[in-house]
């Protein structure tokens, strides 16, 4: 079953290669839950790549211009490297959703300490959570790379509450042996344990042939000296 971030069931795909899981979900309820940590995390006004954003991110499942601009300023907070951030701003601009901008944005759903600066009750809150699915490094996490991403600006029609779906943990099970990342490799099931090749096995029954030949001539020459 392929990655697909369209799909109406979890089949959002990665790999957690550290502690060697697959994991799943579906895409927009992985969208969900970033957008709640990008608003939780960013206090009107925050600044991105694109300038200033008076309102706090809207959780609303639409990976457009806010989530990725909340992407870009999250990851930053963050700590993610220089050139991931670079690739999210080049995607801003594009107006596209890339493979590199997934993973970002799954890893700071789940994998990141997530920022948070709210009022609560009148009072201003700010700490750090803890990662939802416990800390990974950004180089530990891997998608497939034939991945169905979303598409710019729209959200799919799905069905169910979206703020449940956001909530959601995905679904994680074992890696099967050998790891398989970027899409790609079948598991080598051949179990034949001969290195020999072509060419040695044919070598190998011509000299056999050669030595049943001279036993047969040896045989022959005898009984040929018998009959004199």
């Amino acid at each position: 079953m392929a990655s697909d971030w369209k799909a109406e069931t979890a089949q959002a795909q990665w790999s957690n290669l550290r502690d060697r899981k697959s994991c799943s979900a579906v895409g927009v309820g992985v969208i969900a839950a970033f957008q709640a940590v990008a608003r939780n995390a960013l206090r009107a006004p925050w600044t991105s790549y694109d300038g200033q954003h008076s309102t706090r991110v809207p959780i609303d499942g639409t990976w457009g211009p806010i989530t990725q601009a909340a992407l870009y300023t999250v990851g930053k907070m963050r700590a993610l490297d220089a050139s991931t951030l670079d690739a999210i701003k080049s995607a801003g601009a594009a107006k596209s959703i890339t493979l590199a901008s997934a993973k970002a944005l799954v890893w700071l759903s789940y994998y990141s300490p997530r920022n948070v600066d709210l009022d609560v009750d009148g009072e201003k809150v700010v700490r750090t959570d803890p990662a939802r699915l416990g800390n990974l490094s950004f180089q530990q996490l891997e998608l497939p790379a034939d991945t169905r991403l979303p598409t710019w600006n729209i959200r799919p029609s799905l069905p169910g509450d979206l703020d449940a779906l956001g909530s959601q943990a995905p679904t994680c099970v074992d890696l099967v042996d050998p790891v398989t990342v970027g899409g790609g490799t079948t598991p080598n099931t051949n179990t034949n344990t001969n290195t020999n090749t072509t060419t040695d096995s044919s070598s190998g029954v011509g000299a056999f042939a050669i030595i049943v030949a001279a036993g047969l001539a040896v045989v022959a020459s005898k009984r040929k000296k018998g009959r004199r």
